[in-house]
């Protein structure tokens, strides 16, 4: 139930989603984290680039059900492992 006072607007504690407030989800954060370190060993064993010739703007977009960037090539050159 949205309430209007004051013009801001405040939500109902007891209406929230599960995704906030008390019934907020007890992974999340875990989630977060593990998301991150996957990212950053990633990209810590790997350089990115673009094929030669190749232009990527991600300010070009497609829209359908979703609005998203165009896809582009990208290229994955490992890195060498330092002993």
């Amino acid at each position: 139930m949205l309430i209007k006072i004051n013009q801001s607007m405040n939500f109902n504690a007891d209406f929230l989603s599960t995704s906030s407030g008390r019934r907020n989800c007890l992974g999340e954060s875990l989630a977060k984290v593990e998301f991150f370190m996957f990212l950053v060993t990633f990209l810590q064993r790997y350089n990115v680039s673009l094929p030669e010739g190749s232009t990527a703007d991600p300010s070009q977009k497609t829209v359908d059900i979703i609005s998203s960037p165009k896809p582009y090539d990208i290229i994955f050159h490992p890195r060498k492992q330092q002993p």
